[in-house]
């Protein structure tokens, strides 16, 4: 080999080495936009409510704070849980959502089109379930 293909070919080989062990970076992923509807199913953690849910979502361009409503109809199980405003925050994939004394922690998946995770209610008395507690799943689908 010449002396000047060498001279090209080792830093070249250098730089794609160096590249590779480097292990890249580990940056978060880009906030998702989670603007729009999703509706589904929730059901609490013994299996003793369930209902369908609607979230409306919006969320600037940009930006990771996330605003709304949700409704839920609880199939006659439990009255408490109504339509409530929403706020909250995308961090990458994962969506943290607080509905009055609910709190959601969720994951956006399918392509931004599933939302599922879990939730747990607090109990406080601005939503009108004074000293409801509990958790549960949910899962919901845009569209």
């Amino acid at each position: 080999m010449n002396k000047l293909a060498t001279a090209l070919l080792i830093p070249a080989l250098a730089t794609i080495l160096i590249g590779c062990s480097s292990g890249g970076s580990s940056s978060t992923p880009e906030p998702q936009n989670v603007s729009g509807t999703f509706n589904g199913t929730w059901g609490n953690t013994p299996g003793t409510q369930n209902g369908t849910a609607s979230f409306n979502l919006s969320q600037p361009l940009n930006s990771s704070e996330i605003t709304g409503n949700v409704l839920f109809d609880s199939n006659g199980t439990n009255t408490c849980l109504i339509s409530v405003a929403v706020t909250g925050l995308v961090q990458g994939f994962g969506v943290s959502l607080e509905a009055g004394n609910t709190m959601f922690q969720l994951t956006l998946s399918d392509g931004g089109n599933t939302l599922s995770g879990s939730y747990v209610q607090g109990g406080t008395p601005s939503t009108g379930c004074s000293g409801q507690t509990g958790s549960g799943t949910i899962t919901l689908t845009r569209g």
